[in-house]
């Protein structure tokens, strides 16, 4: 498991979670799937860099609490916000994709203006692609 990997999955444990204790949350954390001791030994290692890059970034902080280390978040999980740069030629392609899936389905209320893309565009990008995903595992 590289620092990457575990980082998505804290992320997604914070969407759902204040809190992160390494004792007694990792395995919840990584599915209960058994592993191999060196396994174990190297996704704790993982887990706990990035804890510490998201404590750098200011996202949660930790105290000992008998004996336990327990990671919290520092705000609610849904005030965390950030803010991203696009390109014209991203925007264009959100817009073209985005519109295009919406023309197939008759849908006028969720176009995209490519000069101005919004969150709810960006969801509505995921939900295309989760769409995409959906119908080729049906196959």
């Amino acid at each position: 498991m590289t620092v990457f990997e575990a980082s998505v999955k804290l992320y997604a444990w914070f969407n759902e979670h204040d809190s992160f204790c390494l004792d007694t949350d990792e395995s919840e954390l990584m599915g209960n799937a058994k592993r191999k001791k060196f396994q174990k030994e190297e996704e704790i290692s993982a887990i706990s860099c990035a804890l510490n890059e998201l404590k750098n970034l200011n996202l949660i902080d930790h105290a000992e609490v008998n004996d336990k280390k327990i990671w919290v978040l520092k705000k609610s999980f849904d005030t965390l916000s950030q803010t991203v740069e696009l390109t014209p030629e991203t925007c264009l392609s959100i817009s073209t994709l985005v519109n295009g899936f919406c023309d197939v389905i008759d849908n006028t209320a969720d176009k995209v203006d490519p000069k101005d893309i919004t969150e709810k565009d960006v969801k509505n990008l995921l939900f295309v692609a989760a769409y995409l995903m959906d119908e080729r595992n049906k196959d």
